[in-house]
């Protein structure tokens, strides 16, 4: 008889845990997606109902995606883990079917395949910048008079709200930058500058406490 704290009993406990983490892993299915050309592997429980709801049967027998396995949500989890799911519901994959890869993810309506439904050439990308931003931006939005005081700067200039609390600034990007440094945040206007972006058009994304730039 095994007695508590003995030796043998601590190495019966340990090849419980390790059965238990192993019980665990096996529950996980691997598979492979494309990011960029590039193929990375992955691990996803194919139980979790969020990856159940945003994944359709079809996808599963889709022959276009080449060496992807993964469904798309999961990939679309991958490229933003600072987020929950309810925050990355602002963004959607961008695929390309001549190179059959992920080349990002940018702000828009997803696919049942989490796919943009308007495929375009813009892109989003993590911005590193001061926390101000987010709260002029976010006070911005809540504030009774946000939408006519963005009016009121531009015309060029667009607030935008959605119901997992994302708050995006569209427009020109000059308008943006011009917009962004009359709320005080100095730091991304300078990046939503047309020659640091080379582009046209911009949309600053706040979601989760973290800054995106979406260029056209």
């Amino acid at each position: 008889m095994l007695q508590p704290g003995s030796v043998p009993m601590r190495l019966a406990m340990l090849l419980i845990v390790l059965v238990s983490a192993g019980a665990a892993r096996a529950e996980l299915s691997p598979c492979t997606t494309s990011v960029n050309g590039g193929e990375v592997p992955l691990f996803f429980d194919p139980e979790d109902p969020r990856v159940s709801e945003n994944t359709t049967f079809k996808e599963n027998w889709f022959g276009d995606w080449g060496k992807i396995t993964c469904p798309g949500y999961v990939t679309l989890r991958y490229l933003t883990p600072d987020l929950t799911d309810d925050q990355r519901g602002t963004f959607c994959l961008q695929y390309d079917r001549k190179t059959k890869t992920y080349t990002g993810y940018s702000e828009g309506e997803r696919d049942p395949y989490a796919i943009c439904r308007k495929p375009s050439k813009s892109f989003c990308q993590r911005v590193n910048a001061s926390k101000d931003t987010v709260l002029a931006l976010t006070g911005l939005a809540a504030s009774a008079t946000g939408a006519a005081e963005v009016a009121q700067t531009t015309q060029d200039v667009q607030l935008l709200t959605q119901d997992n609390g994302a708050v995006s600034l569209t427009g020109k990007a000059v308008a943006v930058a011009g917009a962004l440094t009359r709320l005080g945040s100095t730091a991304l206007a300078a990046a939503a500058a047309p020659a640091e972006v080379g582009a046209a058009a911009v949309t600053v994304v706040t979601v989760g406490g973290l800054v995106y730039l979406c260029k056209e």
